[in-house]
């Protein structure tokens, strides 16, 4: 029971570190794109 509670919240975790790093990939992508375009 324990350990399936410990693996939901790392399952969380690195659901939400995954979209925060997508996140920052866009956000590169987009100040690279700006910066090209002037």
């Amino acid at each position: 029971m324990f350990f399936a509670f410990k693996d939901k919240l790392e399952n969380k975790k690195n659901k939400e570190a995954k979209e925060m790093e997508i996140e920052e990939i866009k956000g590169m992508k987009g100040i690279r794109g700006i910066r090209g375009k002037e």
